[in-house]
């Protein structure tokens, strides 16, 4: 067996070094860059998607829930003081001993956490970049 490695480019191997170049250019992979990569990786991992999926529903719930419901997060229903969770009367979650709302004072909460995690996130990234 000849080592063509070894031998300088003659006739006699220029056919095989050209083969060999073929044969390496159509095994070449098309490159990918960064973000390309980072988001293959990112959806091949099963629990990054869940999470998206699971951050997705939370954000969905907080921005839409006050809009379906008769009452604000400020409401007493003063019949329904200390509810149990029902399907009647429209407390899903139940009511506070105020006679308010859980659901919508959840939603609430919810907006107002966004907004705190991402106004840290924000600041931080901010700070980190000076």
């Amino acid at each position: 067996m000849t080592d063509y490695r070894t031998q300088p480019i003659n006739q006699k191997n220029a056919d095989f070094v050209e083969q060999v170049a073929d044969r390496i250019e159509e095994m070449q992979l098309e490159g990918r860059s960064l973000w390309q990569d980072a988001k293959r990786r990112f959806f091949r991992n099963k629990a990054a998607v869940a999470s998206l999926i699971i951050l997705a529903f939370i954000i969905i719930f907080i921005t839409v829930a006050p809009w379906f419901f008769p009452f604000t997060y400020e409401d007493t229903d003063w019949n329904m003081m200390s509810a149990a969770p029902t399907m009647e009367g429209y407390h899903f979650f139940g009511t506070d001993a105020s006679g308010r709302d859980l659901l919508v004072r959840t939603a609430i909460g919810g907006r107002i956490s966004l907004l705190v995690g991402i106004a840290g996130a924000f600041i931080s990234v901010t700070i980190g970049t000076i």
